[in-house]
């Protein structure tokens, strides 16, 4: 229960989280106010419907409403090209921002160092892996 990990005081129990949970884990929980007892009963409230219960219905209302229009064509689009699925799901990974770079390596902690290992130069993010870097440029055409 989340009310264990209290202290007497009302304030996070550090003592007993510490030795559970990682790092990241605990900085998010540490932004989080602990349970009070003395604010009455707990009662979970999903705010994005005029009742406050969770649907279904509500939470696709709020994905698509949030989605961008842009985006999604941009999405059609990538799904109705004519190549291979492998480019496609590379295409879809690549503007989710979802291939493994080295700044996103070192902030992992799964490398030492953010550089480009074929040009040397420093944050390899995705801009520089697919336009920038020299490597880019030459095995790209431009």
């Amino acid at each position: 229960m989340v009310a264990d990990m209290v202290n007497n005081d009302g304030e996070w129990d550090w003592q007993r989280l510490t030795p559970l949970l990682p790092k990241e884990k605990l900085e998010y929980i540490a932004s989080i106010q602990p349970p009070r007892t003395n604010l009455g009963e707990y009662q979970p409230l999903w705010r994005w419907d005029e009742k406050h219960d969770f649907t279904t219905r509500s939470a696709y209302k709020i994905i698509t409403e949030n989605e961008n229009l842009q985006d999604n064509v941009i999405w059609k689009k990538v799904w109705r090209l004519q190549v291979p699925q492998r480019i496609q799901v590379f295409t879809w990974l690549a503007l989710h921002g979802r291939l493994l770079k080295n700044t996103e390596r070192k902030r992992r902690h799964l490398t030492m160092s953010d550089r480009c290992e074929l040009c040397g130069a420093a944050n390899e993010d995705i801009e520089h892996v697919l336009r920038s870097c020299i490597a880019a440029k030459v095995y790209g055409g431009h």
